[in-house]
């Protein structure tokens, strides 16, 4: 029996009405720990039909809630068509609310996490296995990465916004090529484009560094097709420039969303500009969401 009698309106959580479907908590024990996560159904849900499934893991220090409102996902899912997942993070190395995207040894395992949520998740509703998806922000982000390198026997694609890998390509252990799909902003200063320590005492990995493993891992082109988005709103003081890497094995892709003069933001958020001044400016002519599912919903297992 789907849990539709503990749903809330999506819109209570955040005090928006955008998205018209319902927004369900849900727990499952991991490891002997209660882990929590949000499920949304889109507007018009049958569990006859068999839907994709993205996970939106948030940043550290954040929340699911959170992370649904930054991101508006919601609202893409319902015109796409597919059920969204917002994890709850624990900690990560930093001890901060988030994902142990690194594998810090006596944390929990986040790998283990997701990969029972969609046992936990499919048997709970009508899911089309062969598009299971992941996309995050910051820690998520990494995390996504991290879920891409150990859990690509059921991670289809991944989007990550404003953080790289947690450690160089050669550890990953992804066995197929994995579409990626990466945005990050040059003056990032939470997780440095360049790479480098930021906000936190990490060595990050630059963006390009990012970019170029998974081109590598992938077997695409070096030589990307450019396109650079009109600037639609000048007062952003953003722009955006995509490079296509194509010609991947198994039809495989990475696409890299170089946010000029972006900070450490989703870009096209809802969230008013002031509230995130300290991160950095929020590019506008882009909705990372809608580019993410228009990239994402491309591939299938």
């Amino acid at each position: 029996m789907k849990k539709l009698l503990i749903v809330l309106v999506v819109g209570t959580v955040c005090n928006t009405m955008l998205s018209q479907g319902v927004l369900i908590p849900d727990t499952i024990v991991v490891d002997e720990m209660s882990r929590s996560f949000l499920v949304y159904l889109p507007d018009g849900y049958e569990a006859e039909e068999p839907l994709p499934l993205l996970f939106n893991l948030h940043g550290a220090g954040m929340t699911p809630e959170e992370q649904l409102y930054v991101t508006s996902t919601n609202e893409v899912a319902d015109s796409g068509r597919f059920i969204v997942v917002y994890p709850k993070g624990v900690l990560n190395s930093l001890n901060t609310t988030g994902w142990n995207s690194d594998r810090t040894p006596n944390l929990q395992d986040d790998v283990a996490f997701v990969n029972a949520m969609i046992d936990s998740i499919s048997a709970e509703y009508t899911i089309d296995l062969s598009r299971v998806y992941a996309c995050g922000l910051s820690n998520g982000a990494v995390m996504c990465h991290t879920l891409a390198c150990d859990l690509s026997d059921r991670i289809t694609a991944i989007a990550a916004v404003s953080a790289p890998l947690a450690e160089p390509m050669e550890h990953c252990r992804a066995t197929r090529p994995i579409p990626v799909l990466y945005m990050h902003g040059t003056a990032d200063k939470v997780v440095p484009y360049e790479g480098g320590p930021g906000f936190v005492p990490i060595d990050f990995m630059s963006a390009e560094t990012c970019v170029m493993g998974w081109i590598e891992h992938d077997k695409c082109s070096e030589v990307p097709q450019m396109t650079k988005v009109p600037d639609i709103v000048k007062s952003d003081s953003s722009t955006v420039i995509v490079q296509r890497y194509t010609h991947c094995s198994e039809t495989s892709e990475v696409v890299f969303y170089i946010v000029q003069n972006g900070g450490h933001v989703w870009p096209g958020t809802i969230v008013p500009d002031e509230h995130l001044a300290r991160f950095g400016h929020v590019n506008r002519d882009i909705n990372a969401s809608e580019e993410i599912w228009n990239f994402l919903k491309r591939f299938s297992m």
